[in-house]
């Protein structure tokens, strides 16, 4: 699912439905500071920040009984489902990097040693 059409689709929604506020949450949102060393970290940040928002959208249309319940759930499953997805061919590729990375390391080392001296 792109995070930015379903944005837009919920804020279409909303628009249409005179929905003008979100939702606010009962408890205080958990407040840590992070700092992100990567382009990648920043944008993956990003994206858990645009998803946050897009769930409070649904929230607050469901609430207004623009969506079903049932839609919800539909929605919020594909939305952690595709950030699992990104986390999982992350975590891939940097196992497959650091593989790679051992077997030139050991092909180094093994033409270091049967170099003639």
């Amino acid at each position: 699912m792109e995070v930015d059409l379903a944005t837009a689709q919920a804020q279409r929604l909303m628009c249409i439905n005179g929905i003008n506020a979100l939702v606010t949450q009962s408890s205080r949102p958990l407040h840590l500071e992070a700092r992100v060393i990567s382009g990648w970290g920043r944008r993956y940040l990003k994206l858990i920040e645009n998803v946050d928002q897009l769930l409070l959208m649904l929230n607050t249309l469901t609430l207004h009984r623009v969506i079903t319940e049932q839609e919800l759930g539909v929605r919020v499953k594909q939305c952690k489902r595709d950030l699992i997805g990104i986390v999982r061919a992350v975590r891939k590729s940097a196992n497959s990097l650091r593989e790679q990375a051992g077997k030139t390391r050991e092909q180094t080392e093994k033409q270091r040693l049967d170099a003639p001296r």
